[in-house]
């Protein structure tokens, strides 16, 4: 047990005395260069982590950890970023740029690219073990705020990322992690960073993760990061072989990400992957305007491996999306060619105030997918009672984004739904008892309206009842549900 006496530091005035530990020597490659490395059944409670050279907490199968109560700031900020990576690649030959570490600042051996890597917590589970573990009431802040952007240092062939907790599971491995009043804030400095919240990563041969996500802020308060690496939330099969990721987020608090809030990616061609995903009693909102803007709920994917069976479920249950982009969608606008089963419900949740699509759906002529879409009155079992109205209004600008940062729109309607595949089965979409601004809900084959759906696209379509009262106007079952998420929040301000 690693305990640091004195008050907590997580709440603690800005220079008080309170538990400290550093690590700022430069290390050689490896699994160099963190403040604490886990073995089985460790605490860490109450410590101040400060400038790490790596990761504040590492653990290698750290079965039975516990991490509570502690506060994380700094990390990767004593890097010289040009040293560690090298000069600009137009410098070398054409050939790679080698820095302090030849092989980039990796902790993650499938990662066979130049990334840079620094998490407040890394925990990696391989070789057939599973790991219990629970990290409770931490706060992750103001990560590497020193560093220059990496393009002004000629860095510009790989990512360099700066996250606040990374949980990777390998080959059989299981992974079993309790993540409660969590807070992760300003995660990277101003530049082309990758910064991210939360990240899920399988990879190897039946890697199976579980994880309860409870009562968690993440926000960027100053709006920074790399436009297509900065995620609130990332949950990715990564060069996986029948690879299980089962993500239950309840009561968060996500908010004005680089790139999206949650992020379901595909990457380096994973097979059979299942995606169990289910967010309950949360707010998802962004007015970052330097962002990619896609959609705020996005899967990516594009590995281009034929006949794989990936299934991708995704449940929500009273959330709330606005601000820039869709709601869900896939990256792109286009679904990728590997996600042959489909299934969303959404239910009690509020999709308005959106600059694009509330639910977005394209499925390309090249792939045949069962997919439904369970809006309300569905076999998925939502009962409906969801908000799609004020989306994709022109001119529109959410309070505090930047007007001239905001990516042009083409709205098609609040619900968009493509099938360019004509054989069997049909993508189906079901929309009862729902709010569209008081009556039924207009559906066309132009945009522009309630539900679009192409002329000639293989979709079926069914709202036989609609709400004419708005269910979002009244919402203190909402607003109750999410209390704790400001509390969580207001934690945040007073530990600054």
């Amino acid at each position: 047990k690693l305990i640091g006496l004195g008050p907590k530091v997580t709440r603690a005035k800005g220079h008080s005395a309170r538990a400290t530990l550093t690590n700022t020597n430069t290390f050689g490659p490896g699994y160099d260069g963190d403040i604490v490395r886990l073995a089985k059944n460790n605490v860490v409670e109450n410590i101040h982590f400060d400038n790490a050279w790596r990761s504040s907490i590492f653990g290698f199968n750290p079965d039975g950890a516990e991490i509570r109560d502690n506060l994380f700031t700094n990390d990767m900020a004593v890097h010289d970023l040009f040293a560690i990576e090298g000069p600009p690649p137009a410098t070398c030959g054409g050939g790679v740029c080698a820095g302090e570490w030849p092989a980039g600042f990796i902790i993650h051996a499938p990662q066979t690219n130049r990334d840079s890597n620094s998490d407040g917590m890394m925990l990696i589970n391989d070789t057939g073990v599973t790991a219990n573990m629970l990290v409770d009431k931490n706060v992750i802040r103001d990560l590497s705020q020193g560093l220059p952007d990496p393009s002004s240092v000629g860095i510009s062939d790989h990512v360099v990322r700066s996250r606040g907790i990374t949980t990777i599971t390998i080959d059989h491995s299981v992974s079993n992690l309790t993540l409660t009043n969590f807070i992760g804030s300003n995660l990277s400095p101003f530049g082309t960073f990758a910064a991210d919240g939360i990240v899920y990563l399988a990879s190897g041969m039946d890697p199976e993760v579980n994880s309860t996500v409870e009562d968690v802020l993440i926000e960027n308060p100053f709006l920074s990061g790399d436009t297509s690496n900065g995620d609130s939330v990332e949950i990715q099969h990564r060069a996986s072989t029948n690879g299980v990721l089962n993500i239950d987020i309840r009561r968060a608090l996500l908010k004005d990400p680089a790139s999206t809030n949650i992020k379901l990616i595909n990457s380096t061609n994973p097979l059979n992957g299942i995606y169990n995903v289910t967010v309950r009693d949360s707010v998802l909102s962004n007015i970052n305007a330097a962002g990619n803007e896609d959609a705020q709920i996005r899967f990516s994917g594009g590995s281009n491996r034929g006949a794989a069976t990936d299934t991708l479920n995704l449940t929500l249950k009273n959330v709330r999306i606005s601000g820039l982009g869709r709601g869900i969608a896939p990256s792109g606008e286009v679904s990728p060619d590997d996600l042959p089963t489909l299934r969303i419900s959404v239910e009690d949740s509020c999709l308005s105030g959106l600059t694009d699509e509330a639910v977005l759906w394209i499925n390309p002529a090249s792939l045949t997918t069962d997919a439904i879409i369970d809006l309300g009155g569905g076999p998925l079992g939502s009962a409906g009672r969801n908000r799609f109205v004020n989306n994709g209004i022109p001119g529109y600008v959410p309070p505090g984004a930047d007007l001239l940062g905001i990516d042009p729109v083409v709205f098609q309607a609040d619900v968009a739904v493509t099938n360019g595949n004509a054989s069997p089965p049909a993508i189906a979409v079901y929309a009862d008892n729902n709010y569209w601004g008081g009556g039924a809900p207009l559906v066309s084959t132009t945009i522009g309206d309630d539900v679009f759906i192409p002329a000639g696209s293989n979709v079926t379509f069914s709202a036989a009842t609609f709400l004419a009262a708005d269910p979002c106007a009244k919402s203190a079952k909402s607003a109750k549900k999410v209390k704790s998420v400001k509390k969580v929040k207001k934690s945040s301000k007073s530990s600054k």
